[in-house]
């Protein structure tokens, strides 16, 4: 099954690269990449293997149709001074950034609060290595129950791509700790009153780290950043 998947996905990737390379529409190709990574992402949770190669790990430049060199050549320009990005150069940011979500490999150790929660149908286990986006979900979700009552881990991941992909939130770009970020500040009708929902991209991780409803301003939630600079209002 295993093999299966991943033999898909890299059958699937070659299409897409190919048809990118050419200049032509790859969408088809990257829409089928996805469902073939959810697939291998599932099974690999269920069964708690680990990918075969490093080659499987889906390619962030087929999924967003998006080449890596570029993305940083749009994080370079957001840092110019007076430069403003197209609208066509901050879609392809906002794509890009949607479509990366939280690292699909396991490297975060469950602390011991955490233990008992249910994840996706998983119980985490204090200590065992897990999904980075699965103790976030347990620790904003089920503990500090920003979320409605009953949200499931796919529902909280898709709130954070509404809060990427929506025009009217805000996006920073900022330094915490030497690690440059892309911040996304927006809002869903979720349980708190004046909540915001915030969702934290790493570029050199090229992965979401964080997803979070908070009632603090936004300076209070970038106190401790080295800078930071508005990209979108």
């Amino acid at each position: 099954m295993q093999r299966r998947l991943e033999r898909e996905l890299r059958s699937w990737q070659r299409q897409a690269n190919a048809l990118q390379a050419a200049g032509l529409d790859n969408s088809a190709e990257r829409a089928m990449m996805r469902q073939y990574q959810a697939e291998l992402e599932k099974f690999l949770a269920e069964t708690g293997l680990d990918k075969f190669l490093a080659e499987t790990e889906l390619d962030r430049i087929s999924i967003t149709g998006v080449t890596k060199a570029e993305f940083d050549r749009l994080v370079q320009k957001t840092l110019k001074p007076n430069t403003t990005l197209s609208k066509d150069e901050l879609d392809q940011i906002v794509q890009h950034v949607a479509e990366a979500d939280f690292s699909p490999e396991k490297n975060v150790r469950v602390k011991e609060k955490y233990a008992g929660c249910v994840v996706d149908g998983h119980t985490l286990e204090k200590g065992e290595i897990t999904y980075n986006g699965y103790t976030h979900y347990a620790k904003h979700v089920l503990k500090e129950t920003y979320w409605p009552e009953g949200t499931g881990y796919q529902q909280y991941i898709d709130d954070l791509k509404k809060v990427i992909n929506d025009p009217n939130s805000g996006i920073l770009w900022g330094k915490y700790q030497g690690e440059e970020q892309y911040i996304f500040w927006g809002k869903l009708n979720l349980r708190k009153e004046n909540q915001s929902v915030v969702v934290i991209h790493r570029l050199g991780y090229d992965h979401w780290v964080t997803g979070f409803g908070t009632n603090k301003t936004i300076e209070e939630v970038l106190a401790d950043y080295e800078d930071t600079k508005w990209i979108q209002f």
